[in-house]
């Protein structure tokens, strides 16, 4: 089953439609984290823009994308930004914040 990725964060876990869960408790929620953890608050890091992000040239030739979409269909093999954004990391922490920061 294919997932499609216009409703899957390219940067970060879950779906970008997902609901705030913590709405407008939000800051009273990161204040006490921060007291019981003894952390410093978290930082305003916004995510930047996928436009932003520097990905290196495709790798692979014409030819050998050529051939891998005669195997799996012309459709399955993607080159553009958004895809590459999506598999060029892993979804642990650092690979996101890495992805966050472009």
């Amino acid at each position: 089953m294919a997932i499609d990725r216009t409703k899957v964060r390219w940067n970060g876990w879950g779906l970008i439609d997902a609901p705030d869960l913590l709405g407008d408790r939000a800051e009273a929620v990161w204040a006490w984290m921060s007291e019981i953890c003894g952390i410093s608050p978290l930082p305003q890091t916004p995510a930047c823009d996928l436009d932003q992000v520097e990905l290196p040239e495709v790798g692979l030739d014409a030819e050998i994308l050529s051939a891998l979409g005669e195997i799996l269909s012309p459709d399955r093999v993607r080159t553009d930004n958004a895809e590459r954004a999506f598999h060029g990391r892993g979804r642990s922490y650092p690979d996101l914040l890495a992805l966050r920061s472009g």
